[in-house]
C-alpha cells in the first residue's frame, strides 16, 4: 500500500523566468512570478514579494476573491516568509519563486480549496450580440483585443483556456446560431479537433436597457453547470463569466483542508508486460492529487487492479475526468476490457506504442 503525504505539494515540472502559454499547464510553475523592478531597493522588493504572492494565490486557488480573506490579507503583509528564492535578471525584472508547501498551507488554513497542477483544458465558444441583428463567435483569429483580454482573465486564475480558431473548418461545422441555441451535438462535434476536457458555451447580449446579459454553461461528459450574469459593461460580463467558470471548476476538482477520503475505486490497467510498466502505472496514480491511497489489489496475467481512495469526492466519474487530462492512460471501452470487476479500466499509452 502506498500512502501519499498529507501535505499537498503542487510543484511545476520546469523552472523558468516566464509564465508559459496556457494549454500546456503541466510545464508551468504555479508558484513563480516575474515582476517589473525599476530599482533593487529593499522596500521595493518587499512590495514586489507581496504583489507576486497575490498573483500566485490567485493561480493556485482559481479565485480572485481569496485576496479578500482576512487570513490572506494578514499573510500578505509578511509575504517574504513565503519566498523560496528570488533573483534579478534582464536589467529591471525580479523573478520570485514561492514555497509550495507554505503557500498551500496558507490557503488551506484559510478554509479555501486548492486547485492542483492538473487542470482541464477549456474550450470557450463565446457568441456576442451587440444588437438583435449581429451575432458573432469570438475566435482565436478574430476580435484580437477581446481575445487578449479573455486570455488574460483566464491566465490570472490559472485557467488553461483556448478559443476556437474559427477557420473554414470551424465555420462549416458551427455558427453563432448554434452557440445561441445551445445545440450540444453540434458543439461537441466541432470541439473534437481541440481535444478539450471542458466545453464552455457562453452568449452575451446587450439589451434595451444597455445592460449586458450573459448566460454561461460548461459541459464535462454528461455533467452540465449553468449560470447567468449581468453587467453594465461587456468586458465586465466576460471577466465575471470567466471568474465564475474557474470557481465552478475549482468546486468540482479542488481539494480542501480536512476532506475525508470517501470509499474506494477499483482501477484496472491492462497489458502490464513488465515491472517497468507496473512501476509507471503505480507512479502515475500516486502522482494524482485527488488520490490519497494507492493499493495493489490484484495482479493477473491480464493486468493489475489498483484499489485507490480519493480525497473528498469518491466519484469514479470525476477521477476518470482527471485521468483523461493526461495522455498516460487510455480509457478502454467495455468490449476491450479483459480485467473484470473494476470501476475504471485503462491501458498504458506505452503499451499501445509497442
Amino acid at each position: 500500500m502506498t500512502k501519499k503525504p498529507q501535505a499537498l505539494v503542487l510543484v511545476g515540472l520546469c523552472l523558468g523566468f516566464s509564465w508559459p502559454t496556457f494549454g500546456n499547464l503541466e510545464k508551468a510553475d504555479l508558484y513563480e512570478a516575474v515582476l517589473a523592478a525599476p530599482t533593487r531597493q529593499a522596500d521595493e522588493r518587499q512590495q514586489l514579494f507581496q504583489d507576486g504572492l497575490e498573483i500566485v494565490l490567485k493561480r493556485i486557488s482559481g479565485d480572485s476573491e481569496l485576496l479578500k480573506n482576512k487570513e490572506i490579507i494578514s499573510a500578505l503583509e509578511s509575504s517574504g516568509q513565503y519566498v523560496e528564492k528570488f533573483g534579478y535578471y534582464g536589467g529591471q525584472s525580479l523573478f520570485v519563486r514561492y514555497n509550495p508547501n507554505t503557500v498551500n498551507e496558507l490557503v488551506l488554513e484559510a478554509n479555501q480549496p486548492i486547485w492542483g497542477q492538473k487542470r482541464p483544458t477549456v474550450l470557450l465558444w463565446l457568441a456576442i450580440s451587440e444588437d438583435s441583428l449581429d451575432r458573432r463567435i469570438i475566435g482565436a483569429e478574430s476580435d484580437p483585443k477581446m481575445q487578449v483580454d479573455i486570455k488574460r482573465y483566464a491566465s490570472e486564475l490559472g485557467l488553461p483556456l483556448v478559443l476556437p480558431i474559427m477557420d473554414l473548418t470551424d465555420m462549416r461545422q458551427v455558427n453563432a446560431s448554434d452557440v445561441w441555441g445551445e445545440f450540444p451535438s453540434v458543439l461537441h462535434r466541432a470541439s473534437k479537433r481541440y481535444d478539450a476536457d471542458v466545453i464552455v458555451v457562453a452568449k452575451i447580449q446587450k439589451n434595451h436597457n444597455d445592460v449586458w446579459a450573459s448566460q454561461w454553461q460548461f459541459m464535462v461528459d454528461d455533467y452540465v453547470q449553468k449560470w447567468d450574469w449581468t453587467s453594465e459593461e461587456r468586458d465586465s460580463a466576460i471577466q465575471e463569466g470567466v471568474s465564475q467558470l474557474a470557481r465552478h471548476l475549482l468546486q468540482r476538482y479542488g481539494l480542501k483542508k480536512g476532506q475525508q477520503t470517501l470509499g474506494s475505486i477499483l482501477v484496472g490497467v491492462q497489458d502490464i508486460a513488465s515491472i517497468s510498466d507496473f512501476a509507471k502505472a503505480e507512479a502515475y496514480l500516486n502522482s494524482l492529487e485527488q488520490l490519497d491511497v494507492v493499493n495493489v489489489k490484484e495482479v493477473t496475467n491480464q493486468g493489475v487492479i489498483f484499489e485507490v481512495t480519493t480525497m473528498g469526492h469518491g466519484d469514479p466519474e470525476i477521477l476518470s475526468q482527471v485521468i483523461s487530462m493526461d495522455n498516460k492512460l487510455v480509457t478502454l471501452a467495455d468490449k476491450d476490457r479483459i480485467v473484470e470487476n473494476t470501476d475504471l479500466t485503462y491501458r498504458l499509452v506505452e503499451s499501445l506504442q509497442r
